[in-house]
């Protein structure tokens, strides 16, 4: 399988390397992790467009595309190698940049280090134009070289326009376009497919599940000036989101009819659960386990000290991935990524 990288924003250790597993495995690609260093992952895949597609589409990956060589920082021979590899994909014509992951490098020392990379270009017979499309990078992190073809960025449109306080509605303590969007591809929702989110409040989540492909985007929510907002948003927004007023203990859904669930059940200083936390989230949870597909993904956040991870797996989920991230003194959430089984 080729090799390729993809290099994440640094918000969080955890939740970019998450949502990459799960765009990858929303778009089909099978792959092997091959090492990660600071804000990169190396990995094989079995599609490399696929691989770009999930680039794309994420929130926390910043771009991705052919691996050309990874070696130790001042190997530049390696790196030269890694060049030459360029002609094996009919690239001829190439612009050539450095990264220094959070300053690990002196500026001096990464313009250097283009110097050399452009000067290996040329004795490799490329022409080097820094206004080509062919992006080739130097990442430079944690004493190593990461060389790669840049052939994806993320797009995720305009996110202002999507975000407090630009849309109609919105609430403090909602969650972030951008980690609404990283819910939405942790859930594997494959483009074409049927999305659902129980406890919609704004719409965020719903609305990014709608930009990723989602054939149906379903928003519910119990709260009627939650429905009212939500649905004034899409309007505004110009998407086709399915709002309705819906009891998420008791959802006028099929069996196995949504293949993936991502929401934010209400908890916080702001919010009070009517028969707490626990109470709520476990009768969500088996309506998710009724309506969710075989195989579908639900992720739901909650906070760390409700442990809401071991709710999911009493609930019969396989939980394949538990993330802890800090809100505020008060408050560290968790995000939970559970799998439906049999």
């Amino acid at each position: 399988m080729p090799a390729g990288f993809v290099y994440l924003s640094g918000e969080h250790p955890v939740i970019p390397v998450e949502e990459l597993r799960g765009s990858l495995e929303a778009e089909g690609v099978k792959y092997r992790e091959l090492l990660r260093l600071d804000q990169l992952v190396l990995l094989e895949v079995d599609d490399t467009s696929g691989l770009a597609r999930a680039v794309t589409r994420s929130a926390y990956s910043r771009e991705g595309g052919y691996l050309l060589a990874v070696a130790d920082y001042g190997d530049i021979g390696a790196l030269s190698d890694g060049i030459r590899r360029l002609g094996d994909v009919g690239v001829r014509r190439v612009q050539v940049r450095v990264e220094r992951v959070k300053g690990s490098i002196e500026p001096a020392d990464a313009v250097e280090l283009q110097g050399q990379l452009i000067r290996a270009a040329v004795s490799s017979g490329l022409l080097v134009d820094q206004l080509s499309d062919n992006l080739v990078k130097a990442y430079v992190s944690e004493g190593a070289v990461v060389l790669g073809l840049v052939r994806a960025k993320r797009s995720l449109g305009d996110v202002r326009s999507r975000s407090p306080p630009n849309k109609p509605f919105w609430r403090s303590g909602e969650l972030d376009t951008l980690l609404s969007r990283a819910l939405v591809n942790m859930s594997r929702l494959r483009s074409g497919g049927t999305f659902l989110d129980p406890f919609c409040g704004t719409g965020t989540i719903a609305v990014e599940a709608y930009l990723v492909g989602a054939s149906r985007s379903l928003c519910l929510d119990v709260d009627p000036s939650m429905v009212s907002g939500a649905l004034a948003n899409a309007r505004w927004l110009g998407y086709d989101i399915f709002v309705a007023q819906e009891n998420s203990l008791a959802m006028p859904l099929r069996p196995a009819s949504v293949e993936s669930i991502a929401t934010d059940p209400p908890y916080g200083r702001s919010t009070r659960a009517p028969g707490g936390y626990e109470n709520v989230v476990r009768g969500f949870l088996r309506e998710a386990r009724r309506v969710l597909r075989a195989d579908g993904h639900l992720v739901f956040a909650g906070p760390a000290d409700e442990v809401p991870y071991r709710l999911a797996a009493e609930e019969g989920f396989l939980v394949r991935a538990r993330i802890d991230q800090f809100v505020h003194s008060a408050m560290t959430r968790q995000i939970v990524v559970a799998k439906k089984t049999a």
